[in-house]
């Protein structure tokens, strides 16, 4: 009976299948690491950042609607009044901007903390709107109850709603930051690894 020997050219065929195989596994790895890695990253930039940034607007047009009806109560002519007023409105598109292009790119499961913003926005412009009569009405003195009493308190909680999401979105962006740098850090890992088999098969074939 013929016992099989591995001459030179199978012992260079099999090591040369093994080294072929041994790259299709770490190309493919590497392949799927990295592009989970791209698929986070798009999210982060194109969702979580944008989302972070429609939040800092609406916040920055809320705070300033307070400033412009200040000076719309202070106002002694009627140009510089009704001045500060049309800011008001100019705001408020701001805010409606951000609101559809935050409810576009939030996943329809994922809308239910913004049913909470709605909410107080259908509370808050009508209040608002109130204000604004009275100040135009030059009922100033009515005006300032009306804005202790109503619009204040209201626009307090858009604010504190802002507060708590902007926390929330930017807890997910630090998760999702997190998975980046610990995907490429898995693939680095694999990387290496597979990169030593396949130097330490090169180095045992040349010695066998």
């Amino acid at each position: 009976m013929k016992t099989f020997v591995f001459g030179i050219a199978q012992r260079l065929y099999a090591f040369s299948f093994l080294l072929i195989a041994t790259m299709v596994v770490l190309a493919v790895l590497a392949w799927n690491q990295l592009s989970n890695v791209e698929a986070i990253a798009q999210s982060t930039g194109k969702v979580r950042v944008q989302q972070l940034q429609r939040i800092a607007s609406t916040e920055l047009s809320m705070s300033q609607m307070g400033f412009w009806v200040r000076e719309a109560m202070l106002a002694r002519e009627k140009a510089t009044r009704d001045a500060a007023l049309g800011q008001l409105e100019t705001l408020k598109r701001v805010v409606d901007a951000n609101d559809a292009a935050f409810m576009n790119d939030t996943p329809p499961a994922a809308r239910a903390a913004f049913g909470i913003w709605g909410a107080l926005e259908n509370e808050y412009w009508p209040l608002q709107d109130g204000l604004v009569k009275l100040i135009k009405a030059e009922q100033l003195d009515g005006a300032r109850a009306y804005q202790v009493e109503k619009t204040v308190p209201t626009r307090a909680r858009l604010t504190k709603w802002l507060g708590e999401e902007r926390k929330r979105q930017e807890d997910i962006l630090t998760s999702e930051l997190a998975d980046v740098v610990a995907a490429a850090a898995k693939t680095r890992g694999e990387l290496v690894v597979l990169s030593a088999f396949i130097a330490a098969g090169l180095m045992a074939f040349a010695f066998y």
